[in-house]
């Protein structure tokens, strides 16, 4: 019932409900289907709230993504890092999120290393920006161990 409601949920509900959603998983028992099919939507949502949201579920579902839509959360992801307009925090927390789930999903991992000199700094890059960019390229090159 909850999750049928989730096309006229308010962002600010949505975003509650990704946060709650692993304790309801845990004790229903719920598959990742029927859960993933509510949420999916908000990968190309406009609101870098309810991409977290997205991608809070996504890490709650890791192992039983498929990799069509693996390459489909890394390329938002890789555009959002690029993506000018768009306020440095939630650029930041794009390259936080990159890091965060390929460590957890292997198949992940493999697409952020295809795509790694996407993360070299510009020189429009702010500090922070370039600063985590950097880590990200060090944290590839230790997981692919070509140090």
């Amino acid at each position: 019932l909850v999750l049928e409601t989730m096309p006229t949920a308010s962002s600010w509900t949505k975003i509650f409900l990704a946060e709650r959603l692993s304790l309801f998983i845990r004790v229903l028992a719920f598959p990742c289907d029927p859960v993933f099919h509510h949420f999916s939507p908000l990968l190309y949502a406009s609101r870098t709230s309810l991409l977290h949201a997205f991608l809070v579920v996504t890490a709650l579902f890791s192992h039983e993504i498929d990799r069509s839509m693996s390459e489909a959360v890394v390329d938002r992801l890789f555009a959002l890092t690029q993506d000018t307009t768009v306020e440095p925090r939630f650029r930041l927390l794009a390259i936080n999120w990159l890091i965060a789930l390929s460590a957890s999903m292997r198949p992940t991992f493999e697409l952020v290393w295809k795509r790694v000199h996407q993360l070299c700094p510009r020189w429009h890059d702010p500090l922070e920006l370039k600063e985590l960019k950097l880590q990200a390229l060090l944290y590839c090159f230790k997981m692919s161990k070509t140090l």
